[in-house]
Formats: C-alpha cells, sequence, structure tokens
C-alpha cells in the first residue's frame, strides 16, 4: 500500500504515521504542533503487484520512465522474489545486510527497546502478535541538501521469530524513506538558499550551516521513534530478534515471546500490553480510513480509546501508565454468562513483594455485543512508586471458579 503521513491528535499534541506495508507502521515522537509544521509533496503514485509466485529467485532490476517534461520520478530499482507484504526486503541488498546484522553481537550505537505479546484472532489456535518498537530518532543517521529541503535518511528494521528447536516461525522487516521517496519540504524551491544567505556569507546566521540547523529542527516531524507491525503465529515458545539500522549504526535486542495455546472452552487472557499514549478510537479510525492506512493492523481500542504499546517501559513518576488485554470467554455466547472479574496488582520485581492490590474489575461493562473478546484497559497510578523495577500483574475470573494463569508485564520507575 503507499506510504502516508498522518497528523495523529493524542491525550498531549499530535505526531506523523508513515506505513508501506499493510499491518506495519512507523511513527515519531509527539510534536509540538507550534514549533514544527512538517509537510510533503504532492503527487500521483502508481503500482502494480508482481507475480512473485512465479519469478525465479534473486532480485530483478525496475526502470520507470515518464514522458511528461519536467516530471520527478521517484521509484525502487528492483524487487525480489522472496519479499511479502509483511517481509517488503527479504531479498534485497538491505535485508541481507540486516540480516548479517542480526546473526551479530557486540555493542550497539542505537539503544532499541521492544514490547511483544500475543492477542486472540479470531476462530482457530494461531494468535495475532503485536510488536512494537522503540529507538531514539535523535540517534538516527540523518543528513539535509539546502538546495533542495530533502532529507536523506533510510531507517530499516528486521524482526525474526525463532522457535525452541532454532527454527524461524516468522519474519518482517520495512524501510523508511529509501533512496527513492522523495523527503522534500513542501514549498522548498532551489532559490531558498540564497534569499537566506550563501554558504559563504553567513552574516543572517542562515547560510551554509545556518540553514542546515534551521532544517535539522523539524527533523523530529520525519524521523521515527517507533515502529509497530501485527503478524499470525501458531501457540509456542519463541524468540523474537530485532535489529535496526540507518545505514551506518546499528542497534539490536533480543525478547522472549509465549503464546498460549488455550481451550475453547477456557477463560482465556491476552498478553498485557503497557501504553502510555491513546487516542479517541473514533478520530483514528476515520483519518485511518481516510489515508488507507496500515488497513490490516487491528488497533488496541477499548469503551473507544485507542491505546498505543509502549516498548521503553523505564517511566518517570509523571507518566500516564495503562494496561491493555483482552479476556476470551466461549461462554459469552452460551445463557447465562458467568460474571467474570479482572483482578490487577502491582509486584515489586527483585522481591516479589506485593506493593499495590487493586479491586477486581467488573469485565461486563467492557463487553462487545456479538464477541467474546472483552477489551480491557485501565490507568495504573505510579505517582507515589519509589523508584525501582515492578511487575504488573493481571489475572481474570469468573464466578463458576474458573480463572487463568497470572499474566506480566514490567515497568521501572526512574
Amino acid at each position: 500500500m503507499p506510504v502516508r503521513d498522518q497528523p495523529a491528535t493524542e491525550q498531549s499534541n499530535w505526531h506523523l504515521e508513515t506505513s508501506d506495508t499493510p499491518s506495519g507502521f512507523w511513527s515519531s515522537a509527539v510534536i509540538d504542533g507550534n514549533r514544527v509544521q512538517p509537510t510533503s509533496e504532492h503527487f500521483y503514485l502508481l503500482s502494480y503487484a508482481p507475480d512473485t509466485a512465479s519469478l525465479q529467485r534473486g532480485c530483478h532490476r525496475l526502470r520507470v520512465e515518464v514522458s511528461r517534461p519536467g516530471a520527478e520520478v521517484f521509484a525502487r530499482n528492483e524487487y525480489c522474489a522472496g519479499e511479502t507484504h509483511l517481509d517488503l526486503l527479504n531479498g534485497t541488498k538491505v535485508g541481507e545486510k540486516l540480516e548479517h546484522e542480526l546473526a551479530k553481537t557486540g555493542p550497539e550505537k542505537i539503544p532499541v527497546f521492544v514490547q511483544v505479546g500475543a492477542m486472540q484472532d479470531g476462530a482457530g489456535r494461531r494468535k495475532r502478535a503485536e510488536v512494537a518498537v522503540e529507538f531514539p530518532w535523535d540517534l538516527l543517521n540523518r543528513s539535509w541538501d539546502i538546495q533542495t529541503g530533502r532529507l536523506y535518511a533510510s531507517i530499516g528494521i528486521l524482526g525474526a521469530v525463532y522457535s525452541k528447536d532454532g527454527k524461524l516461525a516468522a519474519r518482517f522487516s520495512d524501510l523508511l524513506w529509501p533512496s527513492w521517496w522523495p523527503t522534500i519540504i513542501q514549498g522548498w524551491q532551489e532559490d531558498t538558499a540564497i534569499y537566506f544567505g550563501s554558504a559563504e556569507d553567513d552574516s543572517l546566521g542562515f547560510g551554509g550551516n545556518g540553514l542546515r540547523k534551521s532544517l535539522s529542527e523539524v527533523d523530529v516531524a520525519w524521523l521515527p521513534t517507533r515502529y509497530e507491525t501485527q503478524f499470525e503465529l501458531e501457540p509456542g515458545e519463541y524468540t523474537l530478534r530485532v535489529v535496526l539500522s540507518d545505514g551506518i549504526k546499528v542497534g539490536r535486542t533480543e525478547v522472549p515471546l509465549t503464546v498460549e495455546d488455550d481451550d475453547e472452552k477456557s477463560l482465556a487472557l491476552s498478553s498485557v500490553f503497557l501504553c502510555t499514549r491513546f487516542r479517541d478510537a473514533h478520530v483514528a479510525a476515520v483519518e485511518t480510513a481516510a489515508a488507507n492506512f496500515a488497513p490490516q493492523y487491528v488497533p488496541l481500542v477499548s469503551k473507544g480509546v485507542q491505546f498505543i504499546p509502549a516498548a521503553k517501559t523505564n517511566l518517570a513518576p509523571d507518566e500516564h501508565l495503562f494496561a491493555y488485554f483482552q479476556i476470551d470467554d466461549s461462554g459469552l455466547a452460551a445463557e447465562p454468562a458467568a460474571r467474570i472479574q479482572a483482578h490487577l496488582r502491582i509486584v515489586d520485581a527483585k522481591s516479589s513483594g506485593l506493593v499495590k492490590d487493586f479491586p477486581p474489575v467488573d469485565a461486563a461493562t467492557y463487553e462487545q455485543p456479538g464477541s467474546t473478546l472483552i477489551p480491557i484497559a485501565r490507568e495504573i497510578p505510579i505517582a507515589n512508586l519509589p523508584k525501582g523495577p515492578y511487575r504488573l500483574e493481571v489475572q481474570a475470573s469468573d464466578a463458576s471458579g474458573r480463572a487463568t494463569a497470572w499474566h506480566t508485564a514490567g515497568f521501572s520507575i526512574e
């Protein structure tokens, strides 16, 4: 699908989201709208779907020409037989470099944080894995062309899921701002640099380095600080490895992933996702539909609010923390359904001592007509917690005596 820049209003401000796959997308940090006004050029997007099943192995060259004078063409120069809608870099040169980095160990120059979990994905045993990756945008390599107002950056990501026996179970990859994509500030003319002063004349503070400094102030509007995607997995024990590269520096991390095999007649609980950002779900749905944005991505929505999972869960006491999880009860389809409750508590991660035990949450107010899935989101007060590591633990139970295991998510107060 086409890449779209989408301003997204949140509880505090707004950010940009960019997608080139049906279920994965990049997004920026929360942006101060009064300081940064990012825009992009208007253009036509033409595409076609090659028959990759009949392609020979390897990559195939691609050249695009147009007969209209003065038209600028931005087009990739190859497509590869191994590419899929989830794994755009499979078989490409960029993908091969990321694969090489994924297999390495050693020091990294880009810190990478990951939160991963699984939720029910309709009927059957397969579940939907949710992956959120975060990294500091200001450490990413980039440069500006002051004559054209174009940003040069190339941010690639590769994730691979391995089963306990070491077999590859799933992978995803994506690339933001490849060399052929028009990352240009709208309305930027070639005489802008002359208007503000030449590189040799910096008397106004805008020549050469001064103008580049002015452009760098909008880096936050173009560079991502997170990547999020979803894909299906069979129940099992896995390891997720992720590598991020800006073309020069890399960051990598590895986290465990458990996809539980739930009995269809049992009470089931999804992974617990910690979130620090949220949006009005209706507004988000309207913007997403208008932009044809990642149409296969299933947002985490509870009571009309969309929650965004946070990969970096080292929090300040004044931050807002929310827990999002789903209870799945096939008994809701029968009458009468047993009353379901969710139990939440905070535990000291070092001593396992109980820090805070919250009153049970009645799941009835979160039920959705015609669905056995109960999406619940609760704010977790952390303002009075001392510094240190904690675990949020969640359990679902009902009046008939059924209860799930405790599911946990770790965070720390700094």
